[in-house]
């Protein structure tokens, strides 16, 4: 929960930070898009990173790989007991 709380702030003091920088100098515009890019850098983390889920790869027929997920999320594989 600590760390929850430490992220919120973090991102409050950038924020705060890159107006205070930013707005008087070139405008709204650009404040904007640098205050967007940690949510673009986090969204392509996301989408690069992140594994597809096991039920996901099993409805696509993709039996080895949703094994190959789960075993690397510490579970049991699916299909066994």
């Amino acid at each position: 929960m600590i760390a929850l709380a430490a992220h919120w702030m973090v991102g409050s003091i950038y924020s705060a930070g890159v107006g205070w920088a930013v707005i008087p100098a070139a405008g709204w515009r650009p404040f904007l898009l640098l205050a967007s890019l940690p949510a673009w850098v986090a969204a392509a983390g996301t989408a690069f990173l992140l594994p597809e889920s096991p039920r996901h790869l099993l409805v696509k027929g993709k039996q080895q790989a949703a094994m190959q997920v789960s075993e690397g999320r510490g579970r049991r594989p699916v299909g066994q007991q």
